[in-house]
């Protein structure tokens, strides 16, 4: 029984574990709360409805999974820490940094820049990649 016990425990240690490094994919409800604290959200539709994933400060994606690429409309920086969000794979193209506590219900309202070229893009439907930085 000693022994069960655990390994219950380790497992759940392990699963507490991943959850806290792991771009985490779910589905959220209407409520930039729904980002929790120490996290970076990203939402498939506005006013932070649709899908959402979560990234952790030091975490990044250089290209982001379905449903996500080229779909993000509303985000959240709930850290305390710089977050990029990039138009194309890799961190190339346009980009904006997101501060810390920075939050919008609907990228079409937000611009890209790209000082390569000078080029600004509405930023909905086009992020394909996120860092810290």
């Amino acid at each position: 029984m000693r022994h069960a016990r655990k390994k219950m425990a380790a497992l759940a240690g392990i699963a507490a574990l991943a959850a806290a490094v792991a771009a985490v994919p779910g589905v959220a409800s209407a409520d930039e709360n729904a980002c929790p604290s120490g996290f970076f959200c990203l939402w498939t539709d506005a006013d932070y409805q649709g899908s959402i994933i979560m990234y952790a400060v030091g975490m990044e994606q250089a290209l982001l999974d379905p449903p996500f690429h080229d779909a993000a409309t509303s985000y959240r920086n709930n850290t305390n820490a710089d977050f990029q969000i990039w138009e194309h794979a890799g961190y190339q193209g346009a980009y904006a940094t997101v501060h810390p506590n920075a939050h919008g219900g609907n990228l079409s309202n937000e611009q890209l820049y790209n000082p390569q070229n000078g080029v600004s893009v509405n930023a909905n439907d086009v992020v394909s990649s996120v860092r810290t930085w």
